[in-house]
């Protein structure tokens, strides 16, 4: 028998991904000096990754998941990560709504990583958790996060019918012009603003050139060799540091 799908609320996200070389790509933050926070940090992988490139002073790493933080913090001592009690519909189903980084975090920083964070939200909650980061940006600082482009989604969801046995469906009546998010890995709803009910997982699929008509301060900075995820740039407004 095959197994089930993991439940996003209990996922450990393997280190099987350079998550440091997918954050390097097309831009040129200088990772050395620069403040980071890693949002959605999930177990340090990025740490685990980046090695002598970056310093412990210069991180943070916080996430919705605290048996994932507190397996951060097992691995990395010298690093300080910290739980990030949001509400999530599928990570953190019982954590605080409205809750924001500045609310807990009194710093600002150079430069917000962010891997695979906005591929399970909605397009609302981007732009609140977008809003929500650039105040603790500083002015010319830089949020990187990736996306899946709407390519992807037949090619992953194909792979998990295989992996895990779900229904399969016909693609050729999945339309759409914007975003397409496949919930608890059997629902697809299409071109929606936001998904307001609990469920086991989200993933979310976006048209590339609709994305940038969504959030159009967004630059696409391409997708790092040997990943299936695009990366995103976008430019807190401001005094600009000199990293273009």
């Amino acid at each position: 028998m095959k197994p089930a799908p993991i439940k996003e609320s209990n996922y450990i996200q393997p280190n099987n991904k350079d998550l440091f070389e997918i954050f390097k790509h097309n831009n040129t933050v200088d990772w050395t000096t620069d403040k980071i926070l890693d949002f959605g940090c999930n177990v340090g992988n990025y740490v685990s990754n980046a090695g002598t490139n970056i310093t412990p002073h210069n991180y943070l790493g916080i996430d919705l998941n605290l048996p994932s933080i507190e397996q951060a913090r097992s691995h990395h001592p010298r690093f300080n990560f910290v739980h990030y009690n949001k509400w999530h519909p599928s990570y953190n189903p019982t954590g605080i709504p409205n809750l924001k980084v500045k609310d807990f975090v009194n710093e600002k920083f150079d430069v917000i990583i962010a891997y695979s964070v906005f591929t399970h939200i909605s397009i609302e909650q981007a732009k609140q958790e977008i809003d929500n980061l650039l105040e603790v940006l500083v002015p010319g600082g830089k949020l990187l996060f990736t996306i899946w482009p709407s390519e992807m989604f037949q090619p992953f969801y194909c792979w998990m019918h295989e992996r895990y046995n779900i229904a399969e469906i016909d693609f050729s009546t999945v339309k759409y012009n914007k975003v397409a998010y496949w919930l608890n890995d059997r629902d697809i709803v299409l071109d929606q603003e936001d998904i307001n009910s609990n469920c086991d997982s989200v993933r979310t699929y976006y048209q590339t050139s609709a994305f940038l008509k969504l959030f159009p301060n967004a630059r696409i900075l391409g997708i790092p060799p040997g990943q299936h995820q695009t990366l995103v740039q976008i430019t807190n407004p401001g005094v600009t540091r000199g990293l273009d």
